[in-house]
C-alpha cells in the first residue's frame, strides 16, 4: 500500500501531508510542525529549532514510500538563507537513511499543478485545495502546499487522488524525471 508524504519545509511552520491513495476513499492527513520559537537569533538556537522540527518530520516518514518536497527558495535572504538549506538537507538525510525516494517541485510548479497558473498568489492555492478537499481540515498555506505536493507524488506513483488536466500533465513531465 503506497504512502506519500508531501513536505513544505519552513522553520516557522513545515506543512506535512500524508496520503494513502489506495484507501477508499483516499486518506489525507495534514499537520504543521512548529518548533519552539528562538530566544535569540544564534546558530545554537537555530540548531535547536531545526533539530526539533526534523525530529517530528523524520517520525512522519515511517512507512512512507515516496516523499515530494518543495524545492528551496534560492533567493532567500537574511537568516533564512542559511537556515532553510540546513533544515532541507537534514530532511533529505532522514529520507536517505530510510531509503525513501524523493521528488522535488519548485514553487511555480506547485502553483501550476494546483491552479493551472504558475505565478498565482498563495491564497489562490489554499482556496483551490480547500474547495477540492472540504473534508480535510487545512489550516494554513503550508498544509495546502504539502497536500499539492502529495497529489503530485500520488500521480507520479500511478495512483492519482485528483482529476487530470493539461497543466498537471505539463508539471508532471518536468517532475517525474527528477525523482532522486
Amino acid at each position: 500500500m503506497p504512502l506519500v508524504l508531501g513536505i513544505d519545509s519552513s522553520l516557522t511552520g513545515t506543512g506535512l501531508c500524508l496520503v494513502d491513495p489506495l484507501a477508499d476513499p483516499p486518506t489525507i492527513q495534514v499537520h504543521t510542525v512548529r518548533p519552539p520559537g528562538p530566544k535569540t537569533k544564534t546558530r545554537r538556537e537555530y540548531s535547536r529549532r531545526v533539530s526539533a522540527a526534523v525530529e517530528v518530520i523524520d517520525a512522519a516518514m515511517e512507512g512512507v514510500d515516496l516523499i515530494v518536497m518543495e524545492e528551496l527558495a534560492y533567493a532567500a535572504k537574511g537568516d533564512t538563507a542559511f537556515v532553510l538549506p540546513w533544515m532541507w538537507g537534514r530532511i533529505i538525510d532522514c529520507a536517505e537513511a530510510r531509503d525513501i525516494p524523493l521528488s522535488f517541485a519548485n514553487v511555480s510548479q506547485l502553483k501550476k499543478y494546483a491552479t493551472g497558473i504558475g505565478n498565482c498568489d498563495k491564497d489562490q492555492v489554499i482556496a483551490k485545495v480547500v474547495r477540492d478537499y472540504p473534508e480535510v481540515a487545512i489550516s494554513n498555506n503550508n498544509e495546502a502546499d504539502a497536500l499539492v505536493l502529495a497529489q503530485i507524488g500520488c500521480r507520479g506513483l500511478g495512483h492519482p487522488i485528483d482529476h487530470p488536466t493539461v497543466k498537471k500533465a505539463e508539471v508532471m513531465a518536468k517532475i517525474v524525471g527528477g525523482t532522486r
